[in-house]
């Protein structure tokens, strides 16, 4: 931004990167009767020693996206993204980091495409959120591409090695492969399927609940019948 300095002539300062950043800066400057080369610099000491770890529980604290949405979230974070990341000072990581980062995901065979995009979209959220308040100065995954995600090539078991696999399962738990194969239940849905929404006369399964495993042992619910 161009602002007359106590010579009368037109300087460049810099206020941010957002016009909200800027307007408050002005504010503040018009306020004190300052320039903003004359402010004193503010006290980022706090700041500077952020966790990622802290800066991502808070961000999960403030969302309000679909249950379903925000336990997946919280998943990425306490599974992946806190072990990886979260010892690391928020203002220390670097683009590089995050490219190699990216790498490793695409190269290793335990992370499906799935799960390896949701990680980045979670981790670029957060990042970007830190950005925004202030925490950070610069986004180190601006500019980098996230994981190539190959198209997934679905496999359809035989009727002979669906049999198979459901004589693998103890008596006490066949019934969840047979859900899958037979109804085409996820497996959250066929944990929760109970005996009040088994159709005996009509044969129908209907399908209103799924158990997710969250730290706040949350059960989601969705609505769909089979």
């Amino acid at each position: 931004m161009h602002l007359t300095n106590r010579e009368g002539r037109r300087q460049e300062f810099y206020l941010g990167r957002s016009k909200a950043t800027a307007e408050k800066a002005l504010e503040r400057y018009y306020e004190e009767g300052i320039l903003p080369d004359e402010a004193a610099p503010e006290d980022r000491s706090e700041d500077r020693n952020l966790l990622f770890r802290e800066w991502a529980d808070k961000w999960l604290s403030r969302r309000r996206a679909k249950m379903t949405s925000v336990a997946q979230y919280e998943i990425a974070v306490r599974v992946h993204l806190s072990p990886r990341w979260g010892g690391h000072r928020l203002a220390s990581i670097r683009k590089a980091q995050v490219e190699a980062w990216v790498r490793e995901m695409e190269d290793s065979k335990k992370i499906a495409n799935s799960t390896a995009e949701l990680h980045w979209k979670v981790f670029k959220m957060i990042t970007k959120d830190a950005l925004q308040n202030g925490k950070i100065n610069a986004n180190p995954c601006y500019e980098v591409e996230g994981p190539y995600i190959e198209k997934t090539q679905p496999y359809i078991f035989s009727d002979d090695e669906a049999w198979a696999l459901c004589d693998e399962f103890p008596e006490r738990f066949a019934v969840i492969p047979l859900l899958g194969f037979g109804c085409g239940v996820r497996q959250g849905e066929a944990f929760g399927t109970c005996t009040d929404v088994i159709g005996r006369k009509n044969g129908m399964l209907t399908v209103h609940r799924q158990v997710l495993r969250t730290r706040r042992r949350t059960t989601g619910r969705c609505s769909s019948t089979v």
